[in-house]
């Protein structure tokens, strides 16, 4: 998984209050590590209170959902209800317009990243590394941004990232293309 670089505390009451709603997983992680960064801070975990509203907005299966975790790219993780428990990783990946079951995350999502092709299948590393030569790292709830939108006729090439903020980032993307109601297919 690589190192784990704490930033900051979970507030207890964050912790308290998805104590019985979040797997074990998650809660003993944030209990360690708080608001910390994974996979050389290309994965930041979050309070799920500062994106719950954005995302039960924006995203057709957000009413269920809890965001967990963001992506350099701007990528929210979400753990969404199936039989009753939050036990189903999803990746909402805004600025491609889609969101992805993340398959074999529910019990191994810790496990998995440090598998090379869990790693390929959800996650831009290769253009990440190549943002950071370019651009620097990127300080807390911060991500990179495609500037034009991909959706606007921007492509996935590292010339065309800048740094910005995640939420309104997010927001941008939302407000020219709206929500994700699209689910991807593994």
């Amino acid at each position: 998984m690589n190192k784990i670089n704490k930033l900051e505390d979970m507030p207890k009451k964050t912790i308290d209050k998805y104590r019985f709603i979040l797997p074990e997983m998650i809660i003993d992680f944030w209990e360690k590590y708080g608001i910390a960064t994974l996979l050389n801070g290309y994965l930041t975990s979050i309070n799920p209170d500062d994106f719950k509203m954005f995302i039960s907005e924006t995203f057709v299966l957000g009413e269920e959902a809890i965001p967990v975790f963001v992506t350099a790219f701007g990528d929210i993780i979400v753990l969404t209800r199936y039989n009753n428990e939050y036990n189903m990783f999803y990746i909402v990946k805004y600025k491609d317009g889609y969101g992805q079951a993340m398959l074999g995350a529910s019990k191994f999502f810790f496990q998995l990243l440090s598998d090379d092709y869990f790693l390929s299948k959800y996650f831009e590393i290769s253009l990440y590394q190549k943002a950071i030569q370019r651009l620097g790292n990127l300080n807390y709830m911060q991500c990179f941004t495609f500037v034009p939108l991909l959706a606007l006729g921007g492509s996935k090439k590292v010339m065309n990232l800048e740094k910005g903020g995640i939420i309104e980032y997010l927001m941008i993307i939302t407000q020219f293309v709206g929500s994700i109601d699209n689910i991807k297919e593994n």
